[in-house]
């Protein structure tokens, strides 16, 4: 196993330096007909998926969109077609390779309505350390649990804030949707924004890691969402106990 880590890590490396400025147009998914480049997290695709087809049937237009872990811009893209002239999609991605690709992929394209930052949130401010895959260093995680070998991991030290004591840092708008892909760390976040869920109440799209959390799925019924799981077709409610769900997309309006 440690041999086929070895080699897989050298294919990755090598297809990275020769591949690395290589752009091409997607032809498939939310930003079809827009461009990106090669670098590591591509994977090629045919068809949407469930949350994919999901978040092409909102209403997006002229809304102000936070994309938080914007990875290397997908979404971001489709985020900026899809709410047009009149609205703005922030985007933040703390892991410093993902934004540089992130960054990279915005310039290939004309939008003018995106603004990037290279930060995570979480329930507090300060500095953590975020475990960044060796293989796939487009994946990472400041959730231990959550890390693969942490050991043999990278680890890079990123700046966290809450995300409401950001929006007033930054006097960024109030959003109308809040897209959260945080390889574990959703409920920090949640904790961490709920000036914002109780004054403002945004939509909510959160990518989920694990089984669902009891807190997080009480915390947002306390703030009168409805909350529904895209995968499952799921509506959620205060009802004992839980539905068993396990990862997939939390929609929250």
């Amino acid at each position: 196993m440690p041999s086929i880590n070895k080699l897989v890590v050298f294919l990755l490396k090598w297809s990275e330096y020769f591949l690395k400025d290589f752009t091409f147009t997607m032809r498939n998914g939310l930003a079809k007909g827009l461009k990106r480049r090669y670098g590591f997290g591509f994977k090629l695709k045919t068809t949407l998926t469930k949350e994919e087809q999901f978040l092409m049937s909102l209403d997006f237009a002229g809304k102000t969109v936070f994309d938080v872990g914007g990875y290397v811009g997908i979404l971001t893209l489709f985020f900026a077609g899809a709410v047009g002239p009149e609205g703005l999609v922030f985007t933040f991605e703390p892991n410093p390779g993902n934004f540089e690709e992130l960054g990279h992929n915005i310039s290939l394209n004309t939008f003018g309505n995106i603004r990037i930052f290279n930060v995570g949130f979480g329930a507090q401010e300060g500095i953590m350390d975020m475990i960044i895959d060796p293989v796939y260093p487009s994946r990472s995680t400041i959730k231990i649990e959550r890390a693969v070998a942490p050991q043999k991991s990278d680890v890079v030290s990123v700046q966290i804030y809450a995300l409401d004591d950001f929006l007033k840092r930054e006097s960024l708008p109030i959003p109308d949707f809040v897209k959260i892909d945080a390889e574990g760390a959703e409920l920090d976040i949640i904790n961490g924004m709920q000036t914002l869920l109780a004054g403002h109440k945004p939509q909510l799209f959160v990518e989920l890691h694990g089984l669902i959390s009891q807190e997080l799925i009480r915390g947002l019924l306390g703030h009168s969402y409805i909350l529904y799981h895209i995968e499952t077709d799921t509506s959620i409610t205060g009802a004992d106990p839980l539905p068993p769900i396990e990862n997939g997309h939390l929609f929250c309006r």
